[in-house]
């Protein structure tokens, strides 16, 4: 959801990469505790630290299967009139 937000409101790609990627470093304090959790669910140490290519990922989903990103968020029922009230909104 954020990334889609962000998108919206026309945060370069790259720009929303490197603020996700300063994440792991930012959560570090909590890392044990947040592992202890995923081991708990059954999952590996790998769902602890952020995907490296998540960013891109997600763009790349959204151009391959809806042409970008404002096909996706049409075919939602998030059209162009709810994006630019979005764009008001967080933009105040």
């Amino acid at each position: 959801m954020v990334i889609l937000a962000l998108r919206i409101l026309g945060v370069p790609t790259d720009a929303i990469e490197f603020d996700y990627q300063l994440s792991d470093k930012a959560l570090q304090s909590e890392r044990e505790a947040r592992l202890a959790e995923i081991r708990e669910i059954g999952l590996t140490d790998k769902f602890g630290d952020t995907a490296k290519d998540l960013i891109q990922r997600v763009e790349a989903h959204l151009v391959r299967e809806y042409g970008g990103l404002e096909g996706y968020l049409d075919s939602i029922g998030f059209d162009k009139p709810k994006r630019e009230r979005l764009v008001d909104v967080l933009g105040q």
